[in-house]
């Protein structure tokens, strides 16, 4: 697996070197985060891609809602004040009444009432009926949102991610943020 180029985003280095010197070490001192010493990442616009033609696309989804299975899957550690940068594959006919939600940092209240609104796979299956979309892959890509070290979502989550896409075969992704 190799690490993802972070030409889109600011020097990785220099971040680095202030998230461990500034946020983290206020964490480790105080048991908690501060958020108003934590520096979000700039990025770069990246280039351009060509446009796709949605009912001929193989497409994944990818939410960061911190779905998992209790059934065959471990939670995510969604108590850590450090993230959890690993990720669940998960069928896409599961059932969504089995979905638990390991995620601390967002209201459960409405994917629980509704599983559509992080994980529309009901929403993608019709407009693959309505031939809207060519089709949606067997599995889809679920990751817990909370991951406050930039370094790590891009040497370990977003390589992860990539080769399971590649894996898959998808040609456009549906990125659903919790």
């Amino acid at each position: 697996m190799t690490a993802v180029k972070s030409s889109m985003a600011e020097d990785l280095r220099q971040w680095g070197q202030e998230y461990t010197r500034r946020w983290l070490a206020a964490l480790r001192r105080k048991g908690q985060p501060d958020w108003k010493l934590y520096r979000y990442i700039r990025n770069r616009p990246g280039p351009a891609a060509e446009p796709v033609r949605l009912r001929n696309t193989r497409l994944v989804l990818i939410s960061s809602a911190g779905a998992y299975d209790p059934t065959c899957q471990l939670p995510f550690q969604a108590a850590s004040l450090l993230g959890d940068y690993s990720l669940r594959l998960l069928p896409a006919d599961t059932d969504p009444g089995r979905l638990q939600f390991a995620h601390d940092h967002y209201d459960h209240r409405y994917v629980e009432a509704d599983r559509n609104v992080l994980i529309p796979l009901d929403r993608l299956r019709e407009l693959v009926q309505e031939g809207f979309l060519g089709s949606v892959t067997e599995s889809w890509i679920s990751f817990m949102g909370y991951q406050p070290d930039i370094r790590r979502v891009l040497r370990q989550l977003i390589p992860q991610i990539r080769d399971q896409v590649r894996m898959m075969e998808a040609e456009a992704a549906l990125l659903v943020p919790s």
